[in-house]
C-alpha cells in the first residue's frame, strides 16, 4: 500500500473553483486533477498523511480534511479532527463512499449525511 486516491466529491472542487476560491494541499498530499493522493504512513496499516483544504467566501467556508485512515476493514473513513480526536467521515459499502453525519456536520451541512462521494482507491 503506497498512497489513497480519493477525490473526497468533484462538485466541491467545483464549487470551490466557481466561488473564486482555493483549494490546497499539504504534509504530503498532491493533487491530481480533482483528485488527491495522499502517501501512505508507513508505519500504521490502513493511515495515510496529507491534507486537503477548501477555502471559499472570503474565509468563510474554510474545510480542511487531514490523515484519513480507513479501518474497520476498510469500511470507515476517519479523518483528524481537533485535538487528536479522529472523525468518521465517510462508510464504505460495496465499493460506494458515503457521507456520514459527522462528516457533514464537518463540512458545515453543505451535503447531507448519506450523500455519495468519489470513489476511493488504494495502490
Amino acid at each position: 500500500m503506497t498512497a489513497l486516491r480519493w477525490g473526497i466529491k468533484k462538485s466541491l472542487h467545483e464549487y470551490v473553483r466557481s466561488a473564486e476560491g482555493s483549494i490546497e494541499v499539504a504534509d504530503g498530499a498532491r493533487l491530481d486533477g480533482d483528485e488527491v493522493i495522499f502517501p501512505a504512513d508507513d508505519g500504521v496499516e490502513g493511515a495515510f498523511n496529507g491534507s486537503i483544504r477548501f477555502l471559499a467566501h472570503g474565509g468563510m467556508m474554510d474545510w480542511r480534511l487531514a490523515a484519513p485512515h480507513l479501518e474497520d476493514g476498510g469500511s470507515i473513513v476517519t479523518i483528524g479532527g481537533r485535538r487528536g480526536a479522529r472523525v468518521q467521515f465517510a462508510s464504505v459499502e460495496a465499493g460506494e463512499v458515503s457521507l456520514t453525519l459527522d462528516g457533514a456536520i464537518l463540512l458545515g451541512n453543505f451535503y447531507a449525511p448519506g450523500t455519495a462521494l468519489d470513489p476511493l482507491r488504494v495502490e
